[in-house]
């Protein structure tokens, strides 16, 4: 709880339908989009809250017990995961119809945790719920101040609305100087790049990981080229050594793909234009799987990002050095930190992720850690 939500969608791809571990009859869908939880199989609603009290005795009879925290994940789990996500979709898509008729909209704006399932957000497009969707990247709990914020500026001070999409890079900036001063403090070998892009596309095609920490962070739970660590999409290595070796995390958890806008739909058969905050989990088409595995899922599928030049140059130009290497214009994204750690904020945190993983270079702003091992 509150660390495995996101995990289901990547432990999903592994189940398969089985009747004996069917979580439909948990909730019941009825008109007018309303839905009721079967609470026999829960226990939250009337006891203390706490991390032992969710589920009932009724639920473990059901679908057997629990696992231990160290225990191997099995393919009963995978089933158990596949069962939630499809519950989850079927659920979203009840909604949705509702929601449809009632207002005749062609858009739908949605936030909760929810909300950052890719898999149901790609089926309210593939399925015409909805011909616009747009997610904030901070969905989650964490995002709840931006409606703070927005609820305040328009009802109490009376600002007018304004539509206006713009970038997630929201958080805290950090000058040349604030990453010049990280790296001197330390004893790792570093230069100023003249031709930062190039270096670092060559030492990505090469199979080498990098940790890129560039402008302001990111807002929200994914990593979108401001503190991410990037790695080669096509080495059949890499997600193996990612998981094993750099993140420290589950063999099955999947990497996504950042590819330039213009180029996304060469590569992923995608159901809108763009996927900036890398929220809709869509098919690879199948002639490039096998080119790019480390970011295809065992279903066939990546979470998705977006680029394009107004709204992060430097990434865009870094696609398109990389594609001059390798042919396509892809990089594995994922976010920057260690096992258990937020993502990186500071060139301080950035430089104490670097030395603590096996992660092989380092980019702070136009900085590149020398050639280690």
């Amino acid at each position: 709880m509150y660390s495995g939500e996101g995990k289901v969608m990547g432990l999903s791809a592994y189940g398969k339908i089985d009747s004996k571990l069917d979580l439909s009859p948990l909730i019941q869908l009825n008109e007018s989009g309303k839905f009721v939880i079967d609470t026999k199989f829960f226990v939250f609603q009337i006891l203390p809250w706490s991390h032992n009290n969710w589920i009932s005795k009724h639920f473990l009879k059901t679908f057997g017990p629990k696992r231990g925290k160290n225990e191997p994940i099995d393919g009963r789990h995978a089933d158990i995961a596949r069962s939630l996500q499809d519950i989850t979709d079927n659920t979203l898509m009840h909604l949705c119809t509702d929601l449809s008729h009632k207002t005749c909209s062609p858009n739908l704006c949605y936030a909760g945790g929810v909300a950052l399932n890719g898999y149901g957000n790609s089926r309210i497009l593939t399925e015409k719920k909805f011909s616009r969707l747009f997610v904030q990247p901070a969905a989650n709990d964490g995002g709840t101040s931006l409606g703070a914020a927005l609820y305040h500026s328009h009802h109490t001070l009376g600002i007018p609305r304004t539509i206006c999409e713009g970038d997630s890079f929201l958080g805290p900036h950090f000058t040349v100087e604030n990453c010049e001063k990280a790296l001197r403090a330390t004893r790792i070998p570093f230069h100023r790049s003249e031709n930062l892009v190039r270096e670092a596309a060559k030492r990505i095609f090469d199979g080498r990981i990098i940790g890129w920490f560039q402008g302001r962070m990111e807002l929200g739970p994914r990593a979108l080229g401001h503190r991410s660590i990037l790695a080669n999409p096509c080495d059949p290595r890499m997600k193996d050594h990612l998981n094993l070796c750099v993140k420290h995390r589950e063999s099955f958890r999947p990497f996504a793909p950042v590819v330039t806008e213009d180029k996304a739909e060469k590569f992923f058969d995608l159901p809108a234009a763009r996927s900036p905050y890398m929220l809709l989990i869509v098919p690879v088409r199948r002639e490039w799987r096998d080119r790019l595995p480390a970011i295809t899922h065992i279903d066939g599928t990546a979470r998705v990002q977006t680029v394009n030049p107004e709204g992060d140059p430097k990434m865009f130009e870094l696609l398109l050095e990389f594609e001059r290497l390798s042919g396509v214009q892809i990089l594995l994204n994922t976010s920057f930190n260690g096992p258990s750690e937020p993502i990186v904020c500071t060139p301080e945190d950035a430089i104490r992720t670097f030395q603590n993983h096996r992660i092989d270079d380092l980019v702070l702003e136009d900085f590149l850690t020398d050639v280690r091992f």
